[in-house]
């Protein structure tokens, strides 16, 4: 998810660069626009200034010249009219630049912001990559723990299974040894018993030897 993120981040960055391109590009074909309105300008300043003169000169002929002075007169008009129309179109331009440089100024800053961002989101999905391998290590860690704990389980299974029979065999033990001892008494007895059969009917085991 952060690596889809760095990328559509990538691609907002590279849409902002091509939009700030077009309205950089838009702000210099202003300029050329405004070059062209200023030439336009000059020309109609310098026709007004010929319709002037010749309207002069054409006050000057008199009768003569009263036709030239109309044509003069109109010529004048539309100087005039042409100044008045690229004075107004140069602030149409101007209010354009002024635009086109406000709107550069936010591209620049978005484009600034947008780059941060990609950094911000790199260096997120770089820590990311790293709490990713941290947790696996942990998680294979835990299963290594869970494995002794299994194998140590099963030792203490097999601890308590032999102790269970060592204490059946030494309970074994115990009741052979029991047994022995009870014949030990039984012969102890025997043994008293025979000797105090000898005693009460003399014989000894020299007259059995003699026989």
């Amino acid at each position: 998810a952060v690596k889809e993120t760095v990328e559509k981040i990538n691609i907002i960055a590279s849409s902002t660069e091509n939009v700030a391109k077009a309205v950089q590009e838009l702000g210099e074909q202003s300029n050329k626009i405004g070059e062209i309105i200023n030439t336009i300008t000059n020309i109609a300043d310098q026709t007004n200034l010929l319709a002037l003169n010749a309207a002069i000169e054409a006050a000057r002929a008199g009768e003569h010249g009263r036709g030239f002075a109309v044509v003069a007169e109109e010529v004048r008009k539309l100087a005039e009219q042409s100044a008045g129309a690229a004075n107004e179109i140069t602030g149409l331009i101007k209010e354009i630049q002024d635009g086109v440089g406000e709107a550069i100024n936010a591209m620049e800053y978005g484009s600034r912001e947008v780059s941060e961002g990609v950094q911000v989101a790199g260096n997120a999905g770089a820590s990311l990559q790293q709490i990713i391998k941290a947790v696996e290590k942990n998680t294979a860690m835990m299963q290594d723990i869970a494995t002794g704990v299994k194998q140590a389980n099963e030792g203490t299974q097999q601890l308590t299974a032999a102790s269970e029979q060592i204490a059946s065999t030494v309970q074994q033990v115990s009741g052979s040894a029991q047994e022995l001892a009870n014949i030990a008494e039984e012969l102890q007895n025997t043994v008293i018993k025979f000797k105090v059969d000898e005693s009460e009917t003399g014989f000894h085991t020299d007259n059995v030897s003699e026989s």
